[in-house]
C-alpha cells in the first residue's frame, strides 16, 4: 500500500489569527524574509476585506535597511502574493512610497490575476486599494506606538525619523497624519525631542504662532539673537537643525490653526524691537 503523506500540516502564518501565532513565530518568520538573525522592532498583522480583500503581514526592522531610499527594482523583502501563490518580490515600488522603504513582510490578495504582470500591477485598480489601506495601517501602528508605547516609539523615531519628514514631504494624503508623528527639539526642551502637539499645549496664554528657526546645533540655535525677542516674551521656540527640517515646515506652513513662523525673519524681529 501507498499514499501521499502531507509534509506541511500549517498554513502560512499570514493565513492565521494572531490570537494563535506566538511572538517566537513572528520573530522565526521575520527572520526567514530577511535571511539575517535578529528581532523586528513590532509587527503589523492585518485583513482588510470591502473594496479589496487582503490579509498583510508588516515588520519594522530594528535597522534600517541600506539603500531603503533608493527606487530601483530590487530583489525586495516586501513580497506580494495572490491566493496564497508568490507572484513578486519587485513590486515595492507599485505599493510603497519612498519614505515607507524600509518595511519588510507579506500582501496576500483575493483578487489579483495570478498571471498578474509588472505593466498590469502599475494600472490595476486593486492594487491602489491595497496601497491606500497598507499606508494607513502603517500610520495608525505609528500612531498606536506613540500613544501606547513611548520608548519604542522613540527608539523608531530615532532610527527613521528622516522616513516620517519625507513622508511630511511627499505624501500629500496623509501629511496631516504624519505632522503628529514628527518631533524636535525646543529652546524649552532642548535635550529631548517633543511633538507639535506638545508645544501646542504649552503655548503662552493668547499666543497665535509656532515659532521655529534653523541652523546648524541646538547650542548655538538657543545663543542665538534671532530667538532673542520671542524668547523674552514667554515664547518657546522650535529648534531645526537636520537639513529635512526646514523641507517639512515649508511644506505644513501650519499645524491644526497655528501658523509656523521663521524667528529668523525680518518681520518677526521688527515687531519685537516696536513692543520693546
Amino acid at each position: 500500500m501507498w499514499g501521499w503523506e502531507k509534509i506541511n500540516e500549517r498554513a502560512p502564518i499570514w493565513t492565521r489569527s494572531p490570537s494563535d501565532i506566538t511572538d517566537d513565530e513572528y520573530d522565526a518568520f521575520y527572520t526567514s524574509l530577511k535571511k539575517v538573525e535578529g528581532k523586528p522592532m513590532s509587527h503589523i498583522h492585518f485583513k482588510v476585506e470591502g473594496d479589496a480583500t487582503f490579509t498583510s503581514l508588516i515588520y519594522i526592522p530594528d535597522t534600517p535597511p541600506l539603500g531603503m531610499f533608493e527606487m530601483r527594482v530590487r530583489d525586495d523583502p516586501l513580497k506580494l502574493y495572490v491566493k496564497r501563490v508568490f507572484i513578486s518580490d519587485k513590486f515595492v515600488t507599485e505599493v510603497i512610497p519612498k519614505w515607507l522603504n524600509f518595511i519588510v513582510g507579506i500582501i496576500d490578495s483575493d483578487e489579483l490575476p495570478l498571471n498578474v504582470g509588472r505593466e498590469m500591477l502599475q494600472q490595476h485598480k486593486t492594487l491602489e486599494v491595497i496601497k491606500k489601506k497598507v499606508i494607513r495601517k502603517v500610520i495608525a501602528h505609528f500612531q498606536e506606538m506613540a500613544k501606547d508605547e513611548p520608548e519604542k516609539y522613540d527608539a523608531f523615531y530615532n532610527l527613521y525619523h528622516n522616513n516620517v519628514k519625507l513622508g511630511v514631504i511627499e505624501d500629500v494624503h496623509n501629511k496631516v497624519r504624519l505632522s503628529k508623528l514628527i518631533k524636535f527639539a525646543s529652546y524649552n526642551h532642548p535635550d529631548q525631542l517633543i511633538f507639535l502637539d506638545q508645544y501646542v499645549k504649552e503655548m503662552k496664554e493668547g499666543q497665535k504662532e509656532i515659532y521655529f528657526v534653523g541652523g546648524e546645533g541646538k547650542e548655538s540655535l538657543i545663543k542665538s539673537s534671532m530667538i532673542e525677542g520671542i524668547v523674552k516674551r514667554g515664547y518657546d521656540v522650535l529648534l531645526l537643525t537636520d537639513p529635512i527640517d526646514e523641507y517639512v515646515i515649508q511644506v505644513l506652513q501650519k499645524f491644526d490653526s497655528y501658523k509656523l513662523v521663521d524667528s529668523s525673519k525680518e518681520s518677526v524681529r521688527l515687531t519685537e524691537d516696536e513692543e520693546a
